[in-house]
């Protein structure tokens, strides 16, 4: 039997004590609602009282009093020194474990929410300019065909191709699958390539989108812990490629979260120790256009591989808009169309004026790239002075690029602070979220580019838990 732990509990739980009813009641309806709608697997145990009551940052007895109520109601069965097991759910189906994602949701339904959990970006104003500028006949001129291309527009490839290439890497239009987002291009890629059992080596911390690709394929994740400075622990990342892993996903440029970039030594090291080990890469860029001082991106580790083992992950969301939807993979010929098909089979291709409007946003990359870096240099700037003036212990290490700040709050623990303060309509990222592990539980990763004063809300929130905490433990 599985057990699920305190923490990624108190991830699908979300914002629960919200509403009428004591603090015990809401925690059991919202325990039961996550059994019935089969988020958490019949015959999983619960974590622990104590531990989930450290994680959702309240009392031992509330817990107590919220597995009982399942206990009472048939959900769980509970036996000293067994633990909690679920027992049944009001639902027929079983469903596939449901991802630790957030979803987002209206953003007028929440609106007294400040949202510091995401390092999304506001639309650069080149974007506004384009969609202005669209006229009519603009758009007739795409709906004279049937509409359907499962690799990606070819203007649009075409471009993404010149794009690598003007970077360094040769690229044909054939080494490119357009894909909705790169959230998207990281599922396919673990979804062709990852079998249930398979090791993946990935950074630790690393993007959380990509860890739920791999954790719903059922892979081992081997995890490479940063060495000094956030370097990549390349001694540390060989010993997992001794073991003959199925894939490592790693960042070349400007990684999530941390913001490192690898200096020109560590590339080559890297490389090298990939081609001798075999180990396919997944290399993901979506960040290296987030620069703060260089005006262009490096050229992909891709560069330095056999087209055959390795793909390079891009996208438009950071350095354009989001909500274009518009990412794609870099790859060998012969994975491209294993891609296409496994992507065709799913959703036929992306939206035609989506990738149209992609296409003119090429035109004006410099302007974008200007925008982009004076923005987040600002921004940056903003949140270490704001936390260079705070009583707490904030430590950091300066990123070469990014949206957020990868901070550390010594002997506090994030998971419990982060469920304390979304309870008064701020919501955070923990550490754990970023970790094949569930480790950084002193971290927080803060996003930067947010008002000023949103950032200074966020921060006062954080000092009134932390020193709340601070004197219950005196």
């Amino acid at each position: 039997m599985s057990k699920i732990t305190a923490y990624r509990l108190a991830r699908l739980l979300g914002d629960w004590s919200g509403g009428p009813g004591t603090l015990a009641g809401r925690l059991s309806d919202a325990l039961a609602e996550l059994i019935g709608d089969n988020a958490l697997p019949l015959g999983s145990d619960l974590p622990s009282e104590r531990e989930l009551s450290s994680a959702l940052g309240t009392s031992r007895g509330t817990i107590t009093a919220a597995y009982a109520r399942l206990r009472d109601t048939g959900f769980v069965n509970s036996r000293r020194g067994s633990g909690h097991r679920i027992l049944s759910s009001t639902h027929f189906m079983r469903l596939a474990s449901r991802p630790h994602v957030k979803l987002r949701e209206d953003p007028d339904a929440r609106s007294h929410v400040l949202d510091m959990s995401s390092g999304a970006l506001q639309p650069a104003p080149i974007v506004r300019d384009i969609v202005a500028g669209v006229q009519g006949r603009d758009l007739v001129r795409l709906v004279n065909d049937v509409g359907y291309f499962s690799a990606g527009f070819p203007h649009l490839r075409w471009e993404i191709a010149r794009y690598y290439s003007e970077l360094g890497l040769a690229t044909h239009p054939d080494n490119v699958l357009v894909t909705n987002g790169a959230q998207q291009a990281i599922w396919l890629l673990a979804t062709s390539l990852v079998h249930p059992g398979d090791a993946v080596v990935a950074e630790d911390p690393t993007y959380r989108g990509a860890l739920e690709a791999f954790r719903y394929q059922k892979a081992r994740l081997l995890s490479v812990v940063p060495g000094s400075s956030h370097r990549l622990d390349l001694r540390k990342l060989e010993t997992f490629l001794a073991r003959g892993p199925k894939v490592a996903y790693l960042f070349s440029e400007v990684s999530n979260p941390l913001g490192r970039t690898l200096a020109t030594g560590e590339r080559l090291k890297l490389a090298e120790l990939l081609r001798r080990h075999r180990v396919f890469l997944i290399e993901d860029g979506s960040q290296n256009e987030l620069h703060f001082d260089r005006k262009t991106p490096l050229t992909p580790l891709a560069e330095l591989l056999d087209e055959d083992s390795v793909a390079t992950v891009g996208t438009m969301s950071k350095l354009f808009w989001g909500g274009l939807r518009v990412g794609w993979i870099r790859a060998g010929r012969g994975l491209i169309k294993t891609l296409t098909a496994f992507k065709a089979a799913s959703d036929l291709g992306n939206p035609v004026l989506d990738q149209a409007l992609a296409v003119q946003m090429f035109a004006h990359i410099t302007a974008a790239r200007d925008y982009r870096r004076a923005e987040l240099r600002e921004h940056l700037d903003i949140l270490t002075h704001e936390l260079g003036k705070r009583a707490l212990p904030w430590s950091w290490i300066r990123p070469d690029g990014g949206t957020a700040l990868w901070t550390r709050l010594s002997g506090v623990n994030t998971v419990s602070l982060r469920q304390l303060a979304a309870r008064r309509g701020v919501l955070l990222s923990a550490g754990p979220d970023f970790s094949p592990r569930d480790g950084h539980s002193e971290f927080l990763r803060i996003p930067f580019v947010r008002p000023p004063e949103a950032i200074r809300s966020a921060l006062d929130l954080i000092e009134v838990i932390a020193d709340g905490a601070a004197d219950a433990r005196e």
